[in-house]
């Protein structure tokens, strides 16, 4: 995992060819540290300088490169090469390690764009999990657009309603060392059956044990209708009650008051309302 610390170990048998000269590491075919105790030299070098040490078990069995922390450009095939002070066929002086660094996502964010009555573009970034956004009208198309970043491998990211799957456009890209971004966009029209719609946007990568998550949830308004439409609202046939039409006298008051911008006259729009 990327930031925190990692130990490379390579297998000495001094036991039964001796006591070594040195031992160098190499990532990639380039050297990155050297240590020897009989010449007093322990260096971490190039991509490892300043992050890497070297530490040997006292029984001399094994030493370690310790790196830390890791970065993503970390990931390679080592080398670990032994130089015992006397030559023997039998005693291993090579051996290779492969190591793999992963990183959680280093941000989460979702774009709301839409386009006003008189066609302006307004594009809002929501950096801050469950906003609600709106009042949309009905009507209104509006893109909401999920990003991912930091990660590797690069996060891959979902809308979702409730449980359900929302399908959208994904897209993603990463540089030389495997690091990226995921972006998912979807797409909709605003109907009176979106108020209070819970969406979630999700991004996992081998490094989360669980998804980070993005929720939303939208406020709507539209063209003024009478209790009676509300109650039957989804297709629900039941009996209009006080308590409908006391929370639609609510809902209207705050519309009223002010609370969905004021841009409306009151005879005209009013927030959708559904029962439950």
């Amino acid at each position: 995992m990327t930031g925190e610390r990692v130990a490379l170990t390579c297998h000495v048998s001094t036991a039964d060819c001796g006591e070594f000269h040195n031992i160098k590491w190499y990532k990639d075919g380039e050297r990155v540290f050297v240590y020897s105790e009989r010449a007093s030299v322990q260096r971490a070098e190039r991509t490892l300088k300043d992050r890497a040490s070297l530490r040997v078990h006292p029984s001399k069995s094994y030493v370690q490169l310790i790196i830390n922390p890791v970065q993503p450009g970390d990931e390679g095939r080592y080398k670990c090469d032994i130089t015992y002070l006397q030559v023997k066929d039998e005693c291993t002086v090579v051996q290779f390690l492969n190591l793999t660094t992963i990183a959680k996502p280093r941000y989460m964010k979702v774009a709301v764009e839409y386009r006003n009555d008189n066609a302006t573009l307004n594009k809002t970034t929501l950096v801050k999990d469950n906003p609600v956004i709106g009042p949309f009208h009905e009507g209104r198309e509006i893109t909401l657009t999920c990003e991912a970043g930091g990660g590797k491998p690069v996060p891959r990211v979902t809308w979702w309603n409730s449980t359900k799957s929302v399908v959208g456009d994904y897209r993603s890209s990463g540089d030389s060392n495997g690091v990226g971004t995921g972006v998912n966009t979807i797409y909709f029209v605003i109907s009176r059956a979106d108020l209070g719609l819970r969406l979630e946007c999700q991004a996992e990568n081998e490094a989360l044990k669980e998804p980070l998550v993005f929720a939303l949830s939208m406020d709507v308004y539209g063209d003024r209708f009478s209790p009676r439409q509300v109650a039957m609202h989804g297709g629900e046939r039941s009996k209009v009650t006080k308590k409908t039409e006391d929370k639609l006298k609510q809902v209207n008051e705050s519309y009223s008051s002010g609370k969905y911008g004021g841009g409306h006259k009151q005879e005209h729009y009013r927030p959708f309302m559904k029962t439950a």
